[in-house]
């Protein structure tokens, strides 16, 4: 037995590059001393490990539960960057987005 249509649809929908990402229309301002980080944040976006999560009879979705930081180190490294350095930064922007994605939970689970 494999996994139903509406568990793949919406373990896709969950996984898709545009959940990590911001909407192309979307703008946000980046400091110049944070550019450098924040690009390597971005480069690093294939890192998040997702939870599957029990959602309704058969049903998973895909939740972020963090960056696989051992794949970021070596990302690092491999660009010449000050890991204890980066670490520190990418914690901070990971802990932000692990927030607004437990914040966008609760109110679509109180709007439903």
């Amino acid at each position: 037995m494999g996994w139903s249509q509406a568990a793949i649809d919406a373990f896709e929908k969950a996984n898709t590059p545009a959940d990590t990402a911001p909407p192309p229309a979307e703008e946000f301002e980046v400091w110049h001393d944070n550019w450098d980080m924040a690009m390597f944040f971005l480069r690093v976006a294939s890192q998040w490990e997702y939870l599957l999560v029990p959602v309704g009879l058969g049903v998973m979705l895909g939740r972020r539960k963090g960056l696989n930081f051992a794949g970021c180190e070596a990302a690092a490294r491999g660009l010449g960057l000050r890991w204890r350095k980066v670490f520190v930064d990418l914690q901070a922007m990971q802990d932000a987005v692990l927030e607004v994605d437990r914040e966008t939970r609760i109110a679509e689970r109180d709007t439903n």
